[in-house]
């Protein structure tokens, strides 16, 4: 619970439109009360599992002035869910938050992402696709293919990016003295984001 105060100070003193977080250890044992803050609207997916019960989870936290709406006719059985997001003056966008646990199945991941991707694409042009995928072969890969020694799994991974015109812009490593880059931040158009 302390983590959840610290997170509701950042978002009190930042200059945050919309949080994404992955691995949220959210459970049934924390309330939406808990998690809704002051000045945003809370999304909230928790880890449902018979075989894992820490771990896991998504949030999605916007400003209450932008206009956003969860999508769950996108959404598949995985870790993930797709928002509406509606800036002012803006076209409207697709973001999806998704968790991949290091164990799961990557080809049933990639399967469902596809299946997702796919009817997203028929109501949004612009589409935002983030978290953490636990694919560290890939190294956070900001090439249109994959290395030489990724797996069939991450070769496929990457079709389904590169099919769906989406970039990875994400170069910061997941974790200190390392260089993989777990956590994917990929983009329809890429060259509007102009910060990370």
């Amino acid at each position: 619970m302390n983590k959840l105060r610290d997170f509701e100070a950042i978002l009190a003193c930042g200059n945050h439109d919309c949080v994404c977080v992955t691995e949220s250890w959210l459970n049934n044992s924390v309330g939406d009360g808990e998690v809704n803050f002051p000045g945003f609207n809370t999304y909230r997916l928790d880890r449902v599992s018979a075989t894992k019960s820490r771990g896991g989870g998504i949030l999605f936290v916007a400003r209450d002035s932008i206009l956003t709406l969860r999508r769950p006719e996108f959404e598949c059985d995985e870790e993930l869910f797709v928002i509406e997001l509606r800036p002012q003056k803006r076209q409207k966008m697709a973001i999806i938050l998704c968790y991949r646990p290091p164990d799961g199945n990557v080809d049933s991941f990639v399967h469902k992402l596809n299946l997702t991707l796919s009817a997203v694409a028929k109501d949004f042009n612009q589409v935002l696709l983030l978290g953490d995928f636990n694919l560290p072969d890939l190294k956070g890969c900001l090439l249109d293919y994959p290395p030489l020694d990724a797996s069939l799994e991450e070769q496929l991974f990457m079709d389904t990016l590169n099919g769906f015109y989406l970039k990875q812009i994400n170069t910061i490593p997941s974790r200190k003295n390392c260089d993989n880059i777990l956590d994917f931040v990929c983009f329809t158009d890429a060259d509007r984001i102009s910060i990370m």
